[in-house]
């Protein structure tokens, strides 16, 4: 009976040590991902950003960045561009790049968001990067932040994994945010 029971100690440990390495080494890729998207925010090399959108949506982000006053190029690189095209009511959002710019020390906080459901290869396979003010609200909840807070303590992008193409942005837009915060709905949860 002892053996039976090591056994099965073993096989949940392996099983836990398995989990704990996917996460670990996810978390590894994605801070490299990060630093990535980072520099090319803040430099406004759109090729880069480009390795991280999904092969279907390739050609139509392509034409979106090319365009410096579309939605996309607004919401990423412009932020008197982006708050021309809010409307009146809208919270005040400043662009991705300015919120690199005016928060350097910003921290990147990751959770993975993986669900059985999505038929993910591993739970670690679809995560949430933010970076977030320190000390801020964004910082102290995360990653049940305020979302409508986005730009002013926190941004936030999804990315999604698969063997075949690697980290993805997770995104109708192609690139950067996160379905259903895409940056004219500044409400969106």
């Amino acid at each position: 009976m002892v053996r039976c029971g090591a056994i099965a100690l073993v096989i949940v440990w392996s099983t836990v040590t398995y989990a704990g390495d996917d996460e670990a080494r996810h978390t590894a890729e994605l801070e490299l991902v990060a630093a990535t998207i980072w520099r090319a925010i803040t430099t406004r090399d759109t090729e880069a950003l480009l390795r991280h959108v999904r092969p279907d949506l390739l050609d139509g982000v392509r034409r979106a960045l090319a365009m410096p006053h579309s939605g996309l190029s607004c919401a990423l690189f412009d932020t008197d561009c982006l708050q021309a095209r809010l409307p009146q009511n809208a919270i005040v959002r400043t662009s991705v790049a300015e919120f690199f710019r005016s928060q350097p020390n910003a921290r990147l906080r990751i959770t993975f968001l993986g669900q059985a459901m999505f038929g993910l290869e591993s739970p670690f396979d679809l995560a949430m990067l933010a970076w977030v003010v320190p000390g801020s609200e964004a910082d102290q909840n995360f990653p049940r932040h305020d979302l409508r807070r986005w730009g002013v303590d926190h941004v936030n992008t999804c990315l999604i994994h698969t063997k075949a193409i690697g980290w993805r942005f997770h995104s109708g837009a192609g690139v950067f945010f996160c379905g259903g915060s895409l940056m004219l709905k500044p409400d969106a949860r």
